[in-house]
């Protein structure tokens, strides 16, 4: 598993998609900021009185947003060709013989694209340190809003492995992936944003909340707090409460719990994209 981690990751690192994929990434994220820190002191010349700290916090929930909308966008497209493009350049039977078991080469695809984009989050770090030029952000923050877009990305890329072990071509791979996240973070969050306007007060938000990232990202950057709801409003079996009676009493963050939700949703496409792969077994022959 670790060789086709270390073989994908080199190979992506080789072309000059990288390079350029990284570029536009922290430049568009860089001119995001820019764009926002030139709005700010223009408001603040005419007559804007908000104070630095709020400056702040302002530009950082503005990267925060689109950081978010690119790994959306970019996700699919790094791993839509992990299991079908093997497949179009003939080679998937090669890598079947390798002796490499089913889960070990979907955990490896997996990995090598999840790699990839902790690179992008790592090189958009420097951005998202200008936000402390006008205070108002800590650094735990920052670290809670990577790891929300991380758990999104496990989620995503999950998704699209399993898409990608389902069918034969990347363009078809890609189209139905793409598909698919978008009702997963664009479809579910108007929904769960709908439901929870028109939901009476002190209710807890519905469960399609959990799943989307836009309604997580919201909540963990909400200025008023988080939306909390408690495990029992849950649709757990009956048997887990009844063994774990504590987990009633347990009250979490939407955002909390969109991260369970996301790793929960990583691990069964895992599980499904693996069981796709494998190889049909045949009848043993009978020795003559």
């Amino acid at each position: 598993m670790l060789a086709i981690v270390l073989k994908e990751f080199k190979s992506r690192m080789r072309g000059w998609r990288t390079p350029v994929v990284l570029t536009l990434y922290v430049g568009i994220l860089a001119a995001i900021a820019y764009t926002q820190a030139d709005s700010i002191a223009n408001r603040s010349v005419y007559g804007g009185n908000n104070s630095p700290a709020a400056q702040g916090l302002e530009i950082f929930s503005t990267l925060a947003g689109f950081q978010l909308a690119l790994l959306i966008f970019l996700s699919p497209a790094l791993s839509a060709g992990a299991v079908a493009g093997e497949r179009e350049r003939q080679t998937f039977d090669l890598l079947l013989c390798t002796g490499l078991s089913a889960p070990s080469i979907v955990l490896g695809k997996y990995l090598a694209s999840l790699a990839f984009i902790l690179l992008l989050l790592w090189a958009a770090l420097p951005v998202f340190s200008l936000a402390f030029l006008f205070g108002g952000v800590t650094p735990l923050a920052i670290a809670l809003v990577l790891l929300l877009c991380f758990a999104t990305a496990t989620s995503i890329t999950g998704l699209t492995i399993l898409v990608s072990a389902l069918f034969n071509r990347v363009q078809v791979a890609t189209a139905i992936a793409y598909a698919l996240v978008f009702f997963q973070t664009v479809g579910l969050g108007v929904f769960s944003g709908f439901s929870t306007f028109f939901s009476t007060s002190g209710s807890a938000p519905p469960l399609v909340a959990f799943v989307s990232p836009i309604s997580a990202m919201v909540s963990l950057l909400s200025t008023e707090g988080s939306y909390y709801a408690e495990l029992s409003s849950l649709p757990l079996p009956e048997f887990v409460y009844r063994a774990l009676p504590w987990l009633a009493q347990v009250r979490l963050a939407l955002w909390e719990i969109n991260i369970v939700f996301d790793l929960t949703i990583a691990i069964c496409c895992i599980v499904f994209a693996s069981y796709a792969i494998r190889p049909t077994r045949r009848v043993p022959r009978l020795r003559r």
